[in-house]
């Protein structure tokens, strides 16, 4: 089954899910995250930690995103997300952290004090990313919102930082949050 982008100008294009950790959310759980935020999308900076395919991130670009910066460990998926951005034509809204996530966090907080309108946080299951969330709420601009995914089966905080849990909602074996 290939990933594609499901909305936007790139709606149909293929993205490569490379890495031996990627576990990309499906298809119809991106399709209602982004329509959930579709009124923030148009000219956001978009921020994917544990970006993975980063399919969070350039179904954000494709639907009008400014610019997304992508946080990733894995080499592979490092050079998957640079593909597709040359691929998908995207590589001047597509910047690449790569390195362990929070000491990327950390230099996106000394680099740039504006804040990003959108982060997605969506880390391996099978890491707790509490530490990170707390990280990532920092780099959330005054109106913007942290989406955080999670397994099923664990209970998102009520507060990450100054940010509080405004939505949640299950999706198969996952779970999403919106903090804001």
């Amino acid at each position: 089954m290939a990933l594609r982008i499901g909305g936007g100008g790139a709606r149909g294009r293929r993205l490569r899910a490379a890495g031996k950790t990627t576990r990309p959310p499906l298809a119809r759980v991106r399709t209602s995250l982004m329509d959930t935020l579709a009124g923030r999308l148009e000219g956001a900076r978009v921020l994917d930690v544990y970006a993975g395919s980063g399919s969070l991130g350039f179904e954000a670009l494709s639907r009008g995103a400014a610019e997304c910066v992508f946080v990733e460990s894995d080499a592979a998926a490092v050079a998957g997300i640079r593909a597709d951005a040359a691929a998908l034509g995207l590589e001047k809204n597509a910047r690449v952290v790569r390195g362990d996530v929070a000491a990327g966090l950390a230099a996106l907080v000394a680099d740039d004090g504006t804040g990003f309108d959108v982060v997605f946080l969506d880390p391996p299951f099978k890491v707790d990313a509490a530490a990170v969330a707390e990280e990532a709420a920092v780099l959330v601009a005054r109106l913007g919102v942290l989406v955080w995914r999670v397994p099923r089966g664990r209970v998102l905080p009520p507060r990450v930082g100054v940010l509080a849990l405004t939505r949640q909602r299950r999706y198969g074996i996952s779970k999403v949050g919106s903090y804001t």
